[in-house]
């Protein structure tokens, strides 16, 4: 974007509302549908349009579908089955019933403010905002439904009683207890997002691949304020070319906000003023050069937030996302934003105008 520029421009947030209702942006296995699920004359699959009150159903054990409501959140209904029932599609709040089955509920949202993700299955209910929850129930029934975090903190009500649970542990819908959640529960839900992740990305993904983007997503979950493992994730997402949608950006926003925790660029003779966890940061050996550099599937606008910080405050912050310390260098391409919108990493907002400017490269140490 440009910084002299005295009004202030339109601009299209990332991952614009969807008009017609939630979408689905991952599909694997066979699932039937029951309702307002997509074209009826056409096969269910990735870009259906789902509607209030679409049922998905799966005996598959290894179906595997991802949801990407109105409002930004992300629904991933996880193998081994499923039953489910799109109560809300995102507008306002993104709401599920699960009846059997595993899903996975993630509050990305699509402005500053993260939309809202529910999943209902009658005897507890999980809702998270700008974070993530899984719920399972079993084919004994809703009574023995069992809800875990992942990262943040999940509103979670039992029998009209709510409470908070924090990443990293699990409780039950018949007891009050809480428990520190299962590495293999962990697992399995890293093992689903590594293949939702490389369905339908047009590319094809090794095993191998599948398997370093699984532990990728693991790492992440075991640690998740852990900066050099959320920014690995999403080069290694990168890597695999996985499709552009909510579930994608909420992993890069994140990467960036730990990286901007972690790292504080200020004034003074060393300008770079390092508070690092250890192990927070992957030191690069070799300094690297970004040819148009992206952030969230978009290229990175020469300024950190709209119209300010613009140049190496920018570059400084692509640097640090992609777990280096700085920009040494950099080049700036004039008016790419008709043709190839920005985003302003700082405040994850899109800059469509003709006259954005964006980074032709970035070299970063």
């Amino acid at each position: 974007m440009k910084t002299l520029i005295a009004v202030t421009l339109g601009f299209l947030a990332s991952g614009t509302a969807l008009a017609q209702g939630a979408k689905i942006v991952s599909f694997k296995g066979a699932v039937s549908r029951t309702g307002p699920c997509g074209d009826p004359q056409k096969p269910l699959g990735i870009n259906s349009m789902l509607g209030n009150s679409c049922q998905l159903t799966s005996k598959d054990p290894n179906s595997n579908v991802q949801i990407e409501c109105r409002n930004g959140a992300t629904l991933q209904l996880l193998s081994g089955g499923f039953n489910a029932i799109i109560l809300r599609d995102g507008d306002p709040d993104c709401v599920l019933e699960l009846p059997l089955g595993s899903a996975m509920a993630t509050s990305s949202g699509q402005q500053e403010k993260p939309g809202s993700a529910t999943i209902k299955t009658g005897a507890l209910a999980a809702v998270v905002t700008g974070t993530s929850v899984v719920v399972t129930v079993p084919a004994s029934g809703a009574a023995n439904a069992t809800a875990f975090v992942l990262e943040g903190e999940a509103e979670v009500t039992r029998a009209g009683v709510m409470s908070k649970l924090a990443a990293g542990t699990m409780t039950y819908a018949k007891s009050t207890a809480i428990v520190n959640t299962p590495s293999d529960r962990v697992r399995w839900v890293a093992n689903d997002l590594a293949i939702a992740s490389t369905t339908g990305a047009g590319v094809q993904v090794s095993p191998a691949q599948q398997a370093a983007l699984s532990n990728h997503f693991f790492a992440v979950y075991t640690e998740p304020k852990n900066a050099a493992a959320r920014t690995k994730l999403t080069q290694s997402l990168d890597a695999v070319h996985a499709p552009e949608n909510s579930f994608r950006r909420y992993q890069s926003t994140q990467a960036f906000k730990l990286n901007q925790a972690t790292v504080h660029v200020g004034p003074g003779p060393t300008p770079q003023q390092l508070a690092v966890t250890p192990g927070a940061m992957v030191a690069h050996p070799l300094p690297r050069t970004f040819d148009n550099p992206t952030f969230n599937g978009r290229r990175v606008d020469i300024c950190l937030r709209w119209g300010v910080d613009c140049g190496k405050p920018a570059a400084d912050a692509f640097c640090r996302a992609n777990s280096y310390s700085a920009s040494v260098d950099y080049s700036i391409a004039q008016d790419i934003g008709g043709q190839t919108p920005t985003v302003v990493m700082g405040e994850n907002k899109v800059c469509s105008e003709a006259s954005c400017d964006g980074f032709s490269a970035i070299r970063c140490q």
